[in-house]
């Protein structure tokens, strides 16, 4: 069974302000947040939204991808999904049989 582990998102962020060095207060101005939702992301306290995670991956150019914000229990869930086969649907079998 595997624990759930931090998403590596929040260090990636981090990552990206120290490089073009961008401080956590203009990061949030830059991006229309208040510097406690900002700080929440940055310290891995609080995951965006899935709109913010693609304004963020857009912003970081794609340094922090949307999909870096996922927990093991979320890329679980995602592999435990079945696809989608296709069917045929009773009308359409019934046209072909005639």
């Amino acid at each position: 069974m595997q624990t759930n582990t931090p998403p590596p998102a929040a260090a990636l962020l981090a990552a990206f302000l120290e490089k073009y060095g961008v401080k956590q207060a203009e990061a949030a101005i830059m991006l229309n947040v208040s510097k406690a939702v900002f700080s929440g992301w940055l310290s891995g306290r609080t995951q965006p939204r899935a709109e913010w995670r693609l304004v963020i991956a857009r912003w970081t150019r794609n340094t922090v991808p949307a999909d870096a914000w996922l927990t093991d229990a979320d890329r679980d869930a995602i592999n435990n999904v079945i696809p989608l086969r296709r069917r045929v649907t009773p009308a359409a079998s019934k046209a072909r049989a005639a």
